[in-house]
């Protein structure tokens, strides 16, 4: 892993950097293409469970979580360092588009 230490320590560079890179010996390059490509996320669902949220409009549970005021958020702590800006959790419906807070 390159830069994981840096960007930990102030993740402000993360773009600068182009992020945390994986580093792997020429000979493994495809075996790691494949790793990476594999999406684990069903499993991990079935496993541990998945709690969707009813949506009140529709009442569809094809709902989606989302972070709201993300950019006030960063704007706050790009010139303070610190994170002063509280944030709301909100969610929304994929079929009707609904959104609502939590």
């Amino acid at each position: 892993m390159a830069d994981e230490h840096t960007i930990n320590a102030q993740w402000l560079y993360s773009n600068a950097l182009g992020g945390v890179r994986l580093r792997v010996p020429e000979e493994f390059v495809e075996q790691a293409h494949l790793l990476l490509n594999e999406d684990y996320a069903i499993d991990v669902e079935n496993e541990q469970g998945y709690d969707s949220i009813q949506c009140s409009q529709c009442g569809s549970f094809n709902t989606e979580f989302l972070k709201a005021k993300k950019r006030g958020a960063y704007l706050v702590f790009l010139f303070l360092e610190f994170p002063l800006y509280p944030v709301e959790h909100e969610h929304t419906c994929r079929d009707c588009g609904h959104i609502e807070s939590t």
